[in-house]
């Protein structure tokens, strides 16, 4: 950074990692120095590791958006470095969606409040709920997009995105009044939020 520090963050289970110039970086060097790089859209994610100190190289594919490879990555190098695999948490979000699709509203969240309080093995992300409801309006599950979206304005409600977030898909589904009234709250959490106005302007002229 400007200031001469590094860059640090901390991935969902905890993982301590860097970032500069387009690469991450593992704080943790027991196997050597590791960078990665990853990406994804909905239906696909991705990652390239490379263990600059040793030569090795680890690159995944995967066709769900949010198995977590970086986790599935860096247990693979850790194994061909005879280091035993890590037990990282496991994404609540993800077990959510899952069991919504499979089972249900009620028994989703039923299940889902029976986990939530084990924070040794499950983690809750805002931004990773949001993502999935996004994947699950991709593959044509809109009942079950939108059950996430007002869960997470549940979970996370002073976070401005979530409104908007919830309000752009209840829009899309044609509930214009529900619309307006989470976009105005996004609004009224961020300012700054210029696609809420615009989105709340349309939606205020009449005909729209």
């Amino acid at each position: 950074l400007n200031s001469g520090e590094p860059d640090l963050g901390k991935w969902n289970d905890g993982t301590t990692v860097y970032y500069g110039l387009g690469w991450g970086v593992l704080a943790d060097t027991s196997m050597g120095e590791v960078v990665y790089h990853q990406g994804g859209m909905p239906g696909t994610s991705t990652i390239f590791l490379r263990n600059v100190t040793r030569g090795q190289t680890v690159i995944l594919l995967d066709n769900v958006t949010h198995r977590n490879v970086r986790v599935a990555g860096v247990n693979i190098l850790r194994l061909l470095n005879d280091q035993p695999e890590h037990h990282y948490k496991l994404p609540l979000a993800r077990v959510y969606t899952s069991d919504l699709i499979d089972k249900g509203t009620d028994d989703a969240l039923a299940h889902f409040n029976e986990l939530k309080s084990d924070t040794d093995r499950y983690y809750l992300d805002e931004g990773e709920l949001n993502a999935l409801g996004y994947d699950m309006l991709q593959d044509g599950h809109s009942p079950e997009a939108l059950e996430t979206f007002r869960l997470n304005t549940l979970l996370f409600p002073s976070s401005w995105n979530v409104y908007d977030s919830y309000a752009d898909i209840l829009a899309k589904d044609g509930k214009k009044e529900a619309a307006i009234l989470m976009y105005e709250r996004a609004v009224q959490l961020n300012p700054q939020d210029d696609d809420g106005k615009r989105a709340l302007l349309r939606l205020s002229t009449p005909g729209n």
